[in-house]
């Protein structure tokens, strides 16, 4: 079992009430320094690029931010050194971590902290699942406000058709291998199934509640959330690919449990804020053009 996976286990057996005073009390100096890295990296990048939700993928060149910044950072020189070790790197050939602005406090289930039309980019990867379906809305219609007209916005979560197909009776190797891998990896000191492909129940069952996950997602219900809240364009890609260099190759989820299961589990779907932004009528269900917002003078400031 990798560092990551011990972590993860023991946080999942700490008490509710310690977890939560624990991860608290770690926030409040990210809080504090928050207004002022966010004002750095905004000085210092011509092309502004927010990740909601970075866990341990710590990007070059993002605004990288997080509910738990400690944790993320935690997470990062996990890989790293499990990294290190597989391919005999050097202790040097660590990145030097910078505390309190590498990751910033984030709560994506609130207003973010940034003024309309800041970003070109926002990048979040398996983090929305995790919050209830009316906060993701809330989430999805802020990385609206905080783009800029022409921008691109790239999540990725979970797949509800992978599930569903994983209950089919005809089942592909990709899918025995992923059971497999998910009864062993998750599944230890449950009674399961003789035949490997009747442990399908308890994989799906173990995905939908495990980790936190509040929402699985199909493509109908995500294409239908970004085109409420304004966005065109929108299409599904591959993990790691994009039409645009500043999206390929920054997803992470493939490196944890390998690119072929990432594939399967994996919906990925970039959009695009018009430059004219164009909003539905809820009463004709035509869409209207109206012009982009503007940034408003001390409306959400950091």
């Amino acid at each position: 079992m990798g560092m990551i996976q011990q972590f993860e286990r023991l946080e999942q057996r700490a008490p509710d009430g310690v977890r939560t005073a624990v991860w608290s009390s770690l926030r409040v100096p990210h809080f504090v320094v928050r207004r002022k890295v966010v004002s750095d990296y905004l000085a210092s990048h011509t092309v502004r690029k927010l990740q909601v939700g970075c866990g341990g993928n710590i990007l070059s060149g993002w605004l990288n931010s997080d509910l738990n910044p400690v944790r993320s950072m935690g997470v990062y020189l996990a890989n790293l050194q499990e990294a290190r070790e597989a391919s005999g790197a050097a202790e040097s050939a660590r990145p030097a971590l910078r505390p309190f602005r590498d990751v910033i406090y984030l709560d994506a289930t609130k207003t973010l902290p940034f003024p309309n039309n800041t970003f070109d980019y926002v990048f979040s990867e398996h983090m929305i699942e995790h919050i209830p379906y009316q906060a993701a809305m809330g989430l999805i219609k802020e990385i609206y406000r905080v783009v800029k007209p022409g921008g691109r916005v790239r999540i990725s979560t979970p797949d509800l058709s992978f599930l569903i197909n994983l209950y089919t009776q005809d089942k592909s190797d990709l899918q025995l291998r992923y059971i497999t891998w998910a009864t062993d990896s998750f599944l230890k000191g449950t009674k399961l199934p003789d035949a490997l492909s009747d442990a399908d129940t308890f994989v799906i069952n173990n995905f939908v509640r495990n980790w936190g996950h509040q929402f699985i997602y199909d493509q109908k219900t995500l294409w239908n959330a970004f085109a409420q809240c304004g966005f065109s364009e929108i299409e599904r890609c591959n993990p790691g690919v994009s039409v645009d260099e500043n999206l390929r190759g920054i997803e992470s989820h493939g490196r944890r449990i390998s690119d072929d299961f990432s594939q399967l589990e994996s919906i990925v779907v970039e959009a695009l804020k018009p430059a004219v932004a164009q909003r539905r009528s809820s009463t004709t269900g035509e869409v209207a053009a109206q012009a982009p917002v503007e940034v408003a003078s001390g409306s959400n400031q950091l």
